[in-house]
């Protein structure tokens, strides 16, 4: 009955459902002769103060809307005038407004009678910071900070969770000014829940490491009741064969405190982490800056990834951010991982030679897990206002234990079988990885004048024992050509103290001037020993000198640099130079030689932005730098662990020299998502880092790391998205490419490699309060030459066609879907793989929340996933196909919790 009686509700009230009303208008200035363009026009549905449209007026001052029936606000708004605020009561027999003139009050100078109000405005600017107001942007039940950040104008967020606005990356995602559970931004978008935030602020600050780049934040303020709290997620699937997958997590908070623990298992294609998944949940203390070999610091996450085989994943830890007494805070976390892989892998590699080509086809498999614990400790006490002081050690082990068999067949340019390698490799590794930093920041009353001071010390012991069984035998004689059956013994070690200030200073007589001056001390002391036994009678006790060898570097350096700084609202510039001295002793103690190697550096450096406005800016940035060889490459020793690929060091090496420029040039109108960036790199690389190959009588690869005069290396890329006339609905174009030129010596004659590539996307997709659809697709294309031989310059393409649907069904059911085709191009016969890949989940929620969900997902439906790439290095073209995981289906059940107990809107009238 009630059904009924909704029914004639309708029927008597509403010929108007479903039905359009338009308003529009002509903004003219003050004394309405002048139409004013670009002046911001709004309107918001007064019943919940959602923003429902917004644009800019044109050339002729003009703008228009068409919307469903309703009550709203417009707001019309320009820098020179004051705002227009009226209402329109739109209805079936009222549904067409057209204000011609719509004068812009004159902007006020005079202060009479006032009232205040809090800005309610959905976007507005405060300052350089960019402001939207949360609860002027609808969003679905139960969405959490992800789902409303998609829908603000300019922002965007990818699959992983990464944080773009105004097409710029978003480097710091922080709650009240503050990292929420770790430096991971998704711990915060991915599980605080959309209704408790007041308004998300977008701005940028100075990177506190003191280079020039600037970091843009995106900081989240929420309402009163949202700020202290917990949530988690419960989930577990399986299809009670084989497939599983679950993880739990739990986080609670305060102002003071936050406190979370986790834990994870999967054997589903969920178990690959990439870098920016590692520490999850908010455990992201466990990685650190180590230093690099050319005495550079880079970031390492310890991590092990892949996107190929069948994978195995456990994983779990805690962690404890704490404010203690005033202005100190101690954050500590604990992460233990243990990864599994198992992989299949078949290749074709096809070698071109000046004189003959022959090919070879490769079976392997390989079995690899990673057990690992890390323990990450962070302390900051702000020593008073201006200054602060952080202590930062990190602690890891790591065990790795791997297995791998292959088979290969050498085919001759007839595609007769020569010869069959069959190796076997075995090991077992343990390493200990102690990074710990202090750092101390302090700013001055003086404006501008800054002050770091930091110390690094790394320390890393690793050891591994290991087995090598290869036989090499003739295909038609069946003649054993080579057999290694032995026994590795590696160790290694380094001790690394980096000492490192930086100082800036204002010019006093000149406010938009400053200099920054900077030093740094590295002392770099490594120990490599690479021990190798041949199998004597069923023991391993003689040691072959060819493989064997033991080799101490240590690399000394001081740096110092001078800068000056250019600074005003518009523009940044600065410009000098860092002056470089290194002294490298290398020993090699099987031999008890001494190879003394020393070099002084100029290393200028300049950096120009402009911003054109808040939204308009470039980026130019010239760089040098020298990059010293690693040790891997210096240590003068045959590495046989592939018997028919051999890798030998070269203690002769020298330093490199590189000259790079970046261009970047980003474009945005916050308000319709409009953007547009682009960018260019080039690098020179004088006295480049390259390798000498030989093959010997049996086609076996003996490469050596050699220096060539130059490598040039250049790539460009373009984006844009923008939207289109119909409502919810944008374009995003993408486009690249790139340009390399390298040499090498092949068989002792130089070859020059040149390699060109280029591709693009688009993607067309519609964002609605219910349902969000995508479709696109993408190509790319490359085009390898080779100077020694023409025969592997053979161009190959990769195609792609992507669709993604998610739909809130009636009934609290949900349907998301994704599909793509895979086309490889000109690839060796067997190898050119074109492949689909459809994944779909349908969904129900239940309780109130909404917050418990039981599914189906179906992974792979059409069971024709598959990994294949080509690689084209020097004269070698090589095609691959790894075995990954295929179909299934899980039963899924996932609950979320939160102290906010989000209430689910009434879905029926009656």
């Amino acid at each position: 009955m009630r059904k009924i009686l909704f029914y004639l509700i309708l029927l008597i009230s509403g010929s108007a459902f479903g039905q359009k009303m338009t308003i529009s208008g002509v903004v003219t200035d003050t004394n309405a002769q002048m139409p004013v363009h670009n002046a911001l026009a709004m309107t918001i549905r007064v019943k919940d103060s959602v923003l429902i449209g917004f644009q800019r007026t044109d050339p002729h001052g003009k703008f228009s809307f068409t919307m469903p029936i309703d009550t709203v606000q417009v707001i019309v708004r320009h820098p020179d005038y004051d705002d227009f605020n009226s209402y329109f009561f739109g209805s079936q027999e009222n549904n067409e407004f057209h204000i011609d003139p719509l004068v812009l009050p004159e902007k006020s100078t005079t202060l009479g009678e006032f009232v205040i109000y809090a800005n309610k405005n959905p976007i507005y600017y405060r300052g350089d910071t960019l402001i939207y107001v949360a609860d002027s942007f609808k969003v679905k039940e139960g969405a959490v900070v992800e789902d409303l950040l998609k829908k603000l104008p300019g922002i965007e967020v990818d699959e992983n969770g990464q944080i773009k606005s105004q097409g710029k990356e978003i480097g710091h995602v922080l709650v009240y000014g503050d990292e929420f559970f770790g430096s991971d931004p998704t711990i915060a978008t991915k599980n605080l829940a959309a209704e408790g935030v007041e308004s998300v602020q977008i701005y940028e600050k100075d990177s506190e490491d003191g280079s020039d780049e600037k970091i843009q934040v995106l900081d989240l303020k929420l309402k009163e009741e949202a700020k202290k709290g917990y949530f988690g997620k419960a989930s577990g699937g399986t299809d009670f064969t084989k497939f599983y997958e679950g993880e739990f997590l739990f986080n609670t908070y305060n102002p003071n405190q936050k406190i979370g623990v986790f834990g994870l298992g999967s054997n589903t294609p969920r178990s690959n982490f990439n870098q920016g998944d590692m520490f999850k949940f908010g455990m992201s203390e466990g990685g650190g800056w180590n230093e690099s070999d050319d005495l550079n610091m880079e970031w390492n996450d310890f991590s092990n990834t892949t996107t190929n085989g069948i994978p195995q994943t456990w994983r779990a830890g805690f962690y404890l951010d704490q404010k203690l007494w005033k202005g100190g805070r101690v954050r500590l976390n604990y992460t233990y991982s243990d990864n599994l892989l198992k992989t299949n892998n078949q290749s074709r590699s096809q070698y071109f030679l000046t004189d003959t080509t022959y090919t070879t086809d490769q079976v392997s498999q390989d079995r690899s897990q990673y057990l690992k614990h890390q323990v990450g400790l962070k302390f900051t006490q702000q020593l008073d206002s201006l200054t602060k002081l952080e202590i930062e050690p990190k602690f890891t082990l790591n065990q790795t234990r791997q297995n791998s068999i292959s088979e290969t067949n050498f085919l001759s340019e007839a595609g007769d079988t020569s010869r069959t390698t069959s190796i076997s490799n075995r090991s077992d590794a343990e390493g200990m990885d102690l990074n710990g930093t202090v750092r101390l920041i302090k700013d001055f009353n003086k404006k501008n004048r800054k002050l770091l001071l930091r110390y690094n010390l790394i320390t890393t012991q690793n050891t591994s024992d290991g087995y090598l069984l290869s036989t090499d035998v003739n295909a038609e004689t069946q003649v054993i050509n080579q057999r290694y059956d032995q026994k590795k013994e590696n160790r290694s070690s380094k001790m690394a103290h980096t000492a490192y200030i930086n100082y800036v200073e204002p010019i006093a007589k000149l406010k938009q001037w400053k200099t920054e001056f900077d030093y740094e001390f590295t002392r770099n002391d490594n120990d490599q020993r690479k021990t190798t036994f041949n199998n004597l009678n069923g023991e391993y006790e003689e040691i072959d000198s060819l493989f064997s060898n033991r080799f101490e570097t240590q690399r000394q350096q001081h740096r110092a640099g001078a800068f000056l700084i250019y600074e005003n609202a518009k523009a940044r510039i600065s410009f000098g130079t860092r002056v470089r001295t290194i002294s490298i002793d290398n020993r090699n103690l099987f031999t008890d030689t001494l190879i003394e190697q020393g070099q002084n550096n100029i290393l200028p450096r300049v950096v120009l932005t402009y911003k054109f406005s808040n939204s308009n800016r470039l980026r130019i940035q010239y760089n040098t730098s020298s990059s010293l060889p690693s040790v891997d490459q210096l240590q003068p020793v045959q590495d046989n662990s592939n018997p028919n690929f051999v890798r030998i060091g070269n203690a002769d090496l020298e330093p490199n020299y590189t000259h790079s420029v970046n261009a970047n040039y980003n474009m945005w109108r916050g308000l319709s998502g409009f953007y547009v960036y682009a960018g260019t790199s080039y690098t020179y690389q004088k006295n480049a880092f390259s390798s000498s190959v030989t093959y010997d009588a049996f086609n076996r690869t003996i490469s050596q790391a050699i220096n060539v005069d130059r490598a040039d290396y250049m790539y460009y890329w373009f984006g844009s998205g923008m939207p289109l006339p119909m409502k919810n609905t944008r374009l995003q174009v993408n486009a690249n490419g790139n340009f390399t030129s390298s040499e090498n010596f092949i068989q002792l004659q130089r070859n020059k490699s040149l390699n060109t590539g280029f591709g693009g996307d688009l993607e067309l997709n519609y964002d609605g309060d219910s349902l969000f659809f995508s479709v696109g697709g993408g190509v790319d294309y490359n085009i390898p030459k080779n100077t020694l031989s023409s025969a592997s310059n053979q161009p190959y393409s990769t195609y792609n066609i992507e669709a993604a649907i998610d739909w809130t069904l009636p009934a609290r059911f949900y349907f998301r879907s994704d599909f793509s085709y895979n086309i490889n191009s000109q690839r060796t016969a067997g190898y050119g793989v074109n492949f689909a890949l459809w994944n779909a989940t349908i969904e129900r929620a239940f309780l109130k929340t909404g917050n418990l969900r039981v599914g189906i997902e179906g992974y792979d439906l059409l069971s024709q996933n598959v990994s294949a790439f080509r690689d084209v290095s020097d004269n070698v073209i090589t095609d691959n196909i790894t075995n990954i995981i295929t179909r299934y289906f899980l039963l899924k059940v996932t609950l979320k919790f939160n102290n906010l107990h989000t209430k689910v809107e009434d879905e029926h009238m009656w």
